[in-house]
């Protein structure tokens, strides 16, 4: 058996990362949402609480694969796809916490 190599590694890094983020927006929209009460804010504190909720489980998917490491019979690196959609979700909710805050 072959060592999975960074990818994977990396992908669960940033998966912890991303669950910070939503944290942070998370505190920020209740916040909002105890100041507000307002329908909208609800919604954007329901809408992170589900991104959180998939980023718990894809956090323990990356951590069972590594967990497991064996390596796919795909042409791709286990973990790259996880890694390149995870590297997307940062740069959105870098960009939601900037938009938040302003």
């Amino acid at each position: 058996m072959e060592p999975l190599g960074l990818v994977p590694l990396m992908a669960l890094g940033i998966e912890l990362f991303n669950i910070i983020l939503l944290l942070v927006l998370m505190q920020i929209f209740w916040n909002n949402y105890r100041r507000l009460k307002s329908p909208f804010t609800q919604g954007l504190l329901f809408f992170v609480i589900a991104f959180f909720l998939k980023s718990v489980v894809s956090l323990g998917y990356l951590g069972f694969i590594i967990y497991l490491n064996e390596p796919s019979e795909s042409s791709l690196p286990v973990g790259i796809l996880p890694f390149a959609f995870n590297i997307f979700e940062s740069i959105a909710l870098i960009l939601l916490i900037r938009v938040t805050r302003e």
